[in-house]
This record gives C-alpha cells, sequence and structure tokens, in this order.
C-alpha cells in the first residue's frame, strides 16, 4: 500500500516557503522537523507541575527552533457534549493541524476516543520526510516510536515539562529537550 502524499505548509524563518504535493527532497538547508502535539498529556503536565495552561503558539517557536516547520498537528481528545471550538480555533489559527477524537461511551459504560494510536500512525508516516519528529508528550506509550521513527531516518525528539517524561520514554527518545513555566499562557 503507497501512503499518501504529504501536504501542508513549510515554514523557514518564520515565513511560509512551499506548499508540498509530495515527498520533501532536500531543497531546505535547515534540518526539517514535524512537530506533534499530544493537547491532553500537555495540558495534565502544564496543570499539575505550574497549575496553569500551554502557550500553543510560543511552543511551536520553541519545538521548531529555526528549523524548517514541515507539519504542526495538535491531537485533541473532547468529550461527547464538550464545546472546544474555541480552542480548536485558537489552535488553527497558530497554524496547527487538527486531529480531533470524540470521546463515546459505549453500551457497557466503556469508552472509546484516544488519539496515541493516530498521532503514532502520523509519526510513522513523516518520519520518512522529516529530519526530527518532534513530540509534545511524556506520555510512556510512545516509547515504541523511537525504533520505527530511526528505522525510517529520522531522529524522534521529546519535549515536555520537565518531571512529565516518564523514564521509558527519555531512555528510548534519541532527544529530551524539557521545558518550564515560560511556555504557560501570560509567561514573560
Amino acid at each position: 500500500m503507497t501512503a499518501a502524499p504529504i501536504r501542508g505548509t513549510v515554514r523557514c524563518g518564520g515565513g511560509v516557503v512551499a506548499l508540498l504535493g509530495g515527498s520533501l527532497d532536500g531543497r531546505f538547508g535547515a534540518q526539517r522537523v514535524a512537530v506533534l502535539v499530544d493537547t491532553g498529556n500537555l495540558y495534565q503536565a502544564a496543570r499539575a507541575l505550574h497549575g496553569g495552561k500551554p502557550d500553543y503558539g510560543r511552543l511551536l517557536d520553541v519545538v521548531a527552533d529555526g528549523r524548517c516547520l514541515v507539519r504542526a498537528i495538535a491531537y485533541v481528545v473532547r468529550g461527547e457534549h464538550v464545546d472546544m471550538s474555541g480552542f480548536l480555533a485558537a489552535l488553527d489559527a497558530q497554524g496547527y493541524e487538527l486531529r480531533v477524537r470524540t470521546v463515546r461511551r459505549d453500551a457497557d459504560g466503556s469508552s472509546r476516543g484516544d488519539s496515541r494510536v493516530v498521532l503514532a500512525l502520523d509519526a510513522a508516516a513523516l518520519a520518512a520526510h522529516v529530519d526530527v519528529i518532534a513530540l509534545v508528550s511524556g506520555d510512556a506509550d510512545f516509547a515504541a516510536l523511537a525504533g520505527p521513527v530511526a528505522a525510517a531516518g529520522a531522529r524522534l525528539e521529546i519535549h515536555a515539562f520537565e518531571g512529565s517524561v516518564a523514564d521509558e520514554l527519555g531512555r528510548a527518545a534519541h532527544g529530551l529537550r524539557p521545558f518550564g513555566a515560560e511556555l504557560l499562557l501570560g509567561a514573560p
């Protein structure tokens, strides 16, 4: 089965450079990075460790760190009857593609709506087209991504609030770049 072509906006040095219609061919001198944000994990870490909310705009700048930003995808899980339109509009306005899953209750009372599988599949598909998969999450379930990402020729970097990264994930990743309260809304 052939992977679908990558489509999205590439930003290098703060400006929009090109619209992709296929694989990247190294025409950019800087490292190519795809930023994948587990919004639920990031939000919970910000609340638990700092009592605040993440600044997703500043986050994107810090994680991209001057590299060519090929994709920025935010993974959001919402309750069945929860209005998140303001949050989703803000993420969209900051340049994120959105992957939204709605939690659904089954007849037996169990729930479904996890976005981790979708994030992992996106990471594996994008790894052949970028130099770095920058995962913004501390969830240990993503430790298994390091192997497939490396096999595709990319590095797996973990970006998360300091103290929120599971040991297993930190050991598996090719790089760990913690941040602190400077990435909260309203931080100086």
